[in-house]
């Protein structure tokens, strides 16, 4: 890896996956990939931070595979959008954004916050969300499919959306 690519800020999430070792951690203070996943990281990193003098950066995007077997991380590897960087500054920033998608992502609570929903309607959106069917929903729930379709209707309100797909395509825009 470049010299200056260092690891200048963690958030929790970020610590967690990188303390595990699964694929991906930190060495030197810098985030290094698993062998497999190493090259692309370095392509990734010389996209969004070109060294060449050359101002055009762009994102990438791969897998990293784990070696516990766990499904494999997302990496998307992003420029910051040039309103947030600074002409005069020296330093290049890169946002790397490490998905794991066998950590659920808790999207009730924005839900609730964004769209003002109730803790039923946040959780029957989710449920609906990971493919449940109403029946499997009121059978979990314990409340009749009644409710379920009840519920649902005021989600659809509330955001907006109108069928299954709508809603679907809406929460994974909410997904970290």
């Amino acid at each position: 890896m470049g010299s200056d690519w260092w690891v200048i800020n963690l958030n929790t999430a970020a610590e967690r996956i990188l303390r595990a070792e699964d694929g991906l951690q930190i060495r030197s203070a810098r985030v290094a990939a698993s062998i497999h996943a190493e090259h692309q990281l370095h392509r990734a990193l010389h996209a969004a931070l070109p060294d060449d003098g050359s101002k055009i950066r762009s994102g990438r995007s791969f897998i990293c595979q784990r070696p516990s077997g766990k499904r494999p991380y997302v990496v998307h590897v992003l420029p910051p959008h040039p309103a947030a960087t600074v002409e005069t500054s020296t330093e290049a920033r890169a946002l790397v954004l490490i998905i794991d998608p066998d950590q659920e992502p808790e999207p009730a609570a924005a839900l609730r916050r964004l769209y003002a929903l109730t803790a039923a309607e946040a959780e029957i959106a989710v449920r609906i969300a990971r493919g449940a069917g109403l029946k499997e929903i009121s059978d979990e729930l314990s409340v009749s499919v009644a409710t379920v379709r009840k519920h649902l209707q005021h989600v659809y309100d509330k955001t907006d959306t109108h069928r299954q797909t709508e809603l679907v395509r809406l929460l994974l825009t909410l997904r970290p």
